[in-house]
């Protein structure tokens, strides 16, 4: 068994420190074909942290098996991805094909400058309005953690005790170079 973990298996399995400040539970989706989805086990007002995933440059990274479980990597160039593919083949085992599967699914972006991928996913619905269930919205231009540390940090709408979370898609905006990279690898560019 590989040391690392899919994203996708850190967020079922509810691994520690996946960045979620609030009590939650992965399940199926309340939205007929979506898989899974994330919802809150406590009561979330509005403007509080749902979720924060530090940021940390894949262009860093020499290996993945001590990263913390909420952290996203952020990817600049295709260079970062072919790394990302290696350190997972190398260290988790995984075949290339697997992690191009993950990009293609999971693989986000919010500036159009660097694609993001997560150690443990969202595992968190789309939806477009608050009427749609719209409760969490991320700051997509990032945001400073107390210790200094950049991260992505999502904030409640409101969240009732066992609701779904849902954020809001339409807001992610893939960078050029990772679209590119898709077309050349015979990929969907994912979110």
């Amino acid at each position: 068994m590989s040391a690392i973990a899919l994203p996708t298996e850190n967020s079922i399995k509810g691994v520690e420190n996946q960045g979620f400040p609030i009590s939650t539970e992965v399940a199926p989706s309340s939205i007929e074909g979506a898989g899974n989805g994330r919802y809150a086990k406590q009561d979330v007002g509005p403007g509080e942290v749902v979720v924060q995933k530090v940021l940390v440059p894949m262009a860093e990274i020499s290996s993945l098996l001590n990263v913390d479980k909420n952290v996203t990597f952020t990817f600049a160039r295709a260079e970062d991805l072919e790394k990302y593919i290696t350190l997972m083949e190398t260290e988790g085992g995984f075949t290339r094909d697997v992690v191009l599967r993950l990009y293609e699914h999971f693989m986000y972006g919010f500036d159009k400058k660097v694609s993001c991928l997560n150690v443990s996913t969202w595992t968190i619905n789309h939806a477009e309005s608050a009427e749609g269930g719209l409760n969490c919205v991320v700051d997509f231009k990032g945001a400073r953690l107390p210790d200094g540390r950049p991260a992505y940090v999502c904030r409640s709408n409101g969240i009732k005790d066992g609701a779904e979370l849902f954020m809001d898609y339409s807001k992610f905006a893939l960078p050029d170079f990772y679209l590119a990279y898709t077309k050349r690898h015979g990929r969907s560019k994912s979110v």
